[in-house]
């Protein structure tokens, strides 16, 4: 607490009698005002707004690549199917010819008119061929389950392909893409790469600015 006493004023009634007035408390002075701060230039404030189209165009590029991506994943992986099957179909047909050969050649050896030897090779052989189809056989489950992992199924679900190598091969072969002129600009790996440059020219950019005063206006409104 503070008192507070003029030595200046004249003497009351009160006063007169010895009583002395007094103030208890603390002066108090409010004097509110509200002023309004508006940026008129900032060079990196400039920049962001360059910056943002540029990291928009960041955003939908990678977007597209996941699918590119994802897309070649599921093509290769259905390719992959494919191709085993076909192997296997090739190998069965090799080994069904084999084993003829070999009934004959084990007739033809009984009846004194082949060597043992060529026996044995022809039986090294059919074997050689059911290996290499046992091993294709596994490599297809494997395949089967690569296209389920691409096409985010669960690893072990039953899958029925409707299209033959062949097939593919006929229906997406195009010999007119030969004599067109490739456009890279249209391609999407070069488009990240373009809009990566320029995200590096924006960051120098920034960089630049900062050594740019601001300059903002005052305005007291009471």
């Amino acid at each position: 607490m503070e008192e507070f006493f003029d030595i200046n004023r004249e003497s009351s009634p009160a006063e007169a009698e010895g009583f002395i007035p007094v103030v208890f408390g603390t002066k108090q002075n409010l004097n509110a005002s509200v002023t309004l701060t508006q940026l008129l230039f900032d060079g990196s404030y400039i920049v962001g707004l360059q910056a943002s189209k540029t990291f928009l165009k960041i955003s939908e590029q990678a977007e597209e690549k996941t699918v590119l991506l994802t897309r070649e994943a599921v093509i290769n992986a259905y390719g992959n199917v494919l191709v085993t099957e076909k192997s296997i179909e090739i190998l069965e047909a090799n080994i069904k010819i084999l084993n003829t050969k070999l009934r004959d050649a084990q007739k033809i050896y009984e009846n004194g008119f082949n060597e043992e030897e060529d026996v044995e090779q022809l039986e090294i052989t059919l074997g050689n061929l059911k290996n290499q189809r046992n091993s294709v056989i596994r490599m297809k489950e494997i395949a089967y389950q690569m296209l389920n992992i691409s096409l985010g199924n669960s690893i072990n679900t039953e899958l029925l392909l409707t299209d033959s190598l062949d097939g593919l091969a006929e229906n997406n072969i195009n010999l007119e893409l030969i004599g067109k002129t490739f456009d890279f600009s249209n391609h999407i790996d070069f488009k990240i790469s373009e809009n990566d440059r320029e995200t590096k020219r924006l960051m120098m950019k920034l960089e630049q600015s900062k050594a740019l005063p601001s300059l903002n206006s005052l305005c007291k409104l009471w």
